[in-house]
């Protein structure tokens, strides 16, 4: 058989921590048969009470490896460290989606291929995981499917759409939120689950940030083209007059013209670019 000797490393933040010693048992025995291992022995599921550590710790010997989880319960913020190791391929998102159960709120994750740590090369261990997430504009409600590759999860990633670019530029980055749908072992197995998601009905949402199906290009459609119009509104080389967006906050818009100069503090100056309506320290 083929040995893989992949570690799936997983930190959560979390605000459903297990309440009992079999709840997190039966959890674990589920994982276990559900990525295709069996138990040699275990597991085992025990309570610390030591200070800045309690919290529930269950541990298993597979067949293939081991499976190991703690729990922190009595932090602030309660939060879980898992750990997978198996020399079986397995599907990266049955640990995450059981996982969920206990109200997984933000999430970092490696995948280590033990072949490749120091000692046997110098390759880089840490393989790529793949995720289909979306991306949410917490004070509008639109929002964008994306998929991305990462070494570390937790990496800040919102997406990288056109229309999405101009809408966090207006709104800033603190007021969207990306959910993580699914995990992949591949880039593959993303790019066929994005394509089933972002589908004909998806596209002609006009509260959805996407401009093509999945992993494509963007088709110039007459649904496209009016989500780029609406992207650019507000933006600079439009629509004289309007205003645009840095990270959130107004600023004045570029307004090119030919009209004669008012050197006035607090009024239009000239620029290579033409005339911009300012304020000059000191003046209102």
């Amino acid at each position: 058989m083929l040995k893989h000797h992949k570690h799936l490393i997983l930190r959560a933040q979390i605000s459903n921590p297990p309440k009992s010693a079999d709840e997190l048992n039966n959890w674990c025995i589920d994982t276990i048969k559900a990525v295709g291992m069996n138990v040699l022995m275990g597991p085992f599921t025990v309570y610390s009470n030591v200070p800045n550590n309690e919290g529930y710790t269950c541990l298993g010997a597979l067949d293939f490896s081991h499976i190991a989880i703690h729990f922190w319960d009595k932090s602030e913020v309660p939060f879980f460290e898992f750990d997978l190791f198996s020399c079986k391929d397995f599907d990266v998102n049955i640990p995450y989606e059981k996982l969920q159960q206990f109200g997984i709120e933000k999430l970092a994750a490696h995948y280590i291929n033990r072949d490749l740590m120091a000692g046997f090369n110098d390759a880089n261990p840490f393989d790529k995981l793949f995720t289909v997430y979306k991306t949410t504009n917490k004070l509008t409600g639109e929002y964008y499917y994306g998929k991305h590759g990462f070494i570390k999860m937790d990496d800040g990633y919102l997406g990288s759409g056109i229309v999405l670019r101009q809408a966090i530029k207006k709104y800033g980055r603190s007021n969207f939120k990306c959910e993580h749908l699914r995990l992949f072992n591949t880039e593959h197995a993303a790019f066929e689950f994005e394509k089933m998601i972002i589908n004909d009905d998806v596209l002609a949402d006009p509260m959805c940030y996407n401009l093509a199906y999945g992993g494509q290009g963007s088709p110039k459609t007459l649904e496209t083209r009016k989500k780029l119009s609406k992207s650019k509104m507000g933006s600079p080389g439009t629509t004289n007059g309007r205003k645009f967006y840095n990270n959130g906050i107004e600023e004045k818009l570029f307004i090119p013209t030919t009209e004669p100069i008012d050197w006035r503090p607090g009024r239009l100056q000239y620029s290579k670019r033409g005339l911009r309506n300012v304020r000059i320290k000191g003046f209102n």
